[in-house]
């Protein structure tokens, strides 16, 4: 839709098309091994669309990526959940885009004590997505004791997600 001029009629579509904001939010289905010290981008397989207004997501081809077809500024927002591990001594969240990594939070370190899932703290950044070729994706590095591995949470007790939404086009 091109921007709207100055004189220009106002109508219901121009409304709609004006403040229509779609987006694609997904929660982790199936389990994704973390290795110790690893960046991994989280699968979303199906069943994790919560919604998906524009079709972003695909649930088999790339479905650790939202490549929104809109060109615009778009709220980005992630989380990682771990299921209860004691050996887990940090974890961090990323979010990606094209690749190289955007915004990340600190290593989120468990108390030790509790085996209950370990969440992260949620992540927010602002992108500019050129509607054709860019991607997100979730990243999630974990440090355990004698490098072992973790795995993603899938539970009613949480689910790592990610959130992409359209805030204003370009």
């Amino acid at each position: 839709m091109a921007r709207p001029e100055v004189g220009d009629e106002v109508t219901a579509d121009l409304l709609d098309d004006l403040t229509y904001k779609p987006m694609t939010q997904l929660e982790g289905q199936s389990n994704t091994n973390l290795t110790s010290g690893n960046n991994i981008a989280v699968p979303f397989s199906a069943g994790s669309e919560v919604y998906d207004d524009e079709g972003w997501h695909d649930t088999t081809t790339n479905n650790t990526r939202i490549t929104p077809t809109i060109a615009g500024r778009y709220r980005v927002s992630g989380r990682g959940v771990l299921t209860a591990n004691l050996n887990c001594t940090a974890v961090a969240t990323l979010i990606q885009k094209n690749g190289a990594t955007v915004a990340a939070t600190g290593n989120h370190k468990p108390n030790g004590t509790n085996n209950i899932a370990l969440m992260a703290p949620f992540l927010e950044t602002w992108l500019d997505m050129n509607g054709t070729t860019d991607y997100v994706e979730l990243i999630l590095n974990q440090t355990s004791a004698a490098a072992a591995t973790q795995t993603t949470n899938n539970t009613a007790s949480g689910r790592s997600t990610l959130i992409v939404q359209l805030d204003r086009r370009t």
